[in-house]
């Protein structure tokens, strides 16, 4: 359920980034990438053993998919989108008319979010 917490962050950062159209689609995109990421993962996540009470009731006979890959997968997806949640922050900074300075202090604030990632 991380993904919502993205969601959130990046309306945030389109309230953020004002007028500026490209910076705007990239965040929808980005938006639509995490939905499009987070509902198939709950879906598998939901439906990865047959029957689904088998997940929590060990005494049942079960089918269940492979958990290794799927794992790596969603941990893949989940870095990725991540990383671009990261770099949306640079790209609206880059815009502003501050002094260099300024921008520099501001974007190392935000390279404290890379201790998430």
């Amino acid at each position: 359920m991380l993904a919502l917490v993205k969601i959130s962050i990046l309306v945030f950062l389109f309230r953020l980034s004002g007028n500026r159209r490209s910076i705007n689609i990239a965040i929808w995109a980005l938006i639509v990438l995490t939905v499009g990421l987070m509902v198939p993962m709950l879906i598998v996540l939901i439906f990865q053993c047959t029957p689904i009470s088998a997940i929590w009731d060990l005494t049942l006979e079960r089918h269940c998919i492979a958990q290794g890959p799927f794992y790596i997968l969603q941990s893949i997806a989940t870095i990725l989108t991540d990383v671009l949640v990261l770099i949306i922050p640079y790209w609206i900074i880059s815009g502003l008319s501050m002094p260099r300075q300024t921008k520099i202090a501001v974007i190392s604030m935000f390279c404290l979010g890379l201790m998430y990632v």
